[in-house]
C-alpha cells in the first residue's frame, strides 16, 4: 500500500514536471521507469539525485548549466555522488563481495532498467553548445565524461 501511494505520487509529479519543464527524457520514460524501478530502488536515486541537484542548481545560467561556476569542492562531491549513483547498479560491494538486502534489489532493479532502455535512447548533441560549456568547464575531462550530450529522447 505504502509503495503504491509513493508510486502513485512520483507518477502526478514526473507528468506535472514533464508538461510544465524542458526534460532530458520524455515523459514516457520516467513514467516507465516509476513502473518498472521498486519503491527501494527509487528512493535510493532520488537521494542521491537530490544531492546533485542542489549541487548543479548553483550553477545554472540561462536554463543551462555552467560547471566552471562550481568550486573545486562542488566538482569533487559531483564526482563523488556519480561514482555513488553508478555503483548502485554493481552486484558487488567495495570489498568484492556480492550484495545482500536491498542493495542486492537495487542492482537488480537497474540492470532490468538498463536491459530494457539499451538501444531505445538516441542521443542528439549540440556541437556547439557542447563545445561552450566545455571550453567554459574548470575540468574539462570531468565534463567530458558526465555531461556529453545536451539533448536524449527515447
Amino acid at each position: 500500500m505504502c509503495e503504491n501511494i509513493y508510486k502513485n505520487y512520483l507518477r502526478e509529479y514526473e507528468s506535472w514536471v514533464c508538461d510544465h519543464v524542458e526534460r532530458p527524457y520524455t515523459k514516457k520514460y520516467y513514467l516507465d521507469r516509476i513502473d518498472t524501478l521498486s519503491m527501494t530502488t527509487l528512493q535510493a536515486l532520488n537521494r542521491i539525485n537530490d544531492k546533485i541537484n542542489s549541487i548543479t542548481q548553483t550553477c545554472i545560467v540561462e536554463g543551462r548549466p555552467r560547471y566552471n561556476l562550481l568550486s573545486e569542492d562542488q566538482i569533487q562531491n559531483l564526482i563523488s555522488l556519480e561514482e555513488e549513483r553508478s555503483e548502485l547498479s554493481n552486484f558487488y560491494d567495495l570489498d568484492n563481495n556480492i550484495k545482500t538486502g536491498d542493495d542486492f534489489i537495487i542492482a537488480k532493479d537497474l540492470m532490468m532498467w538498463n536491459r530494457k532502455t539499451s538501444g531505445k535512447i538516441s542521443y542528439v548533441t549540440d556541437t556547439s553548445l557542447y563545445e561552450q560549456c566545455k571550453n567554459d568547464a574548470k575540468d574539462s575531462n570531468y565534463f567530458e565524461r558526465t555531461f556529453s550530450s545536451v539533448k536524449i529522447n527515447p
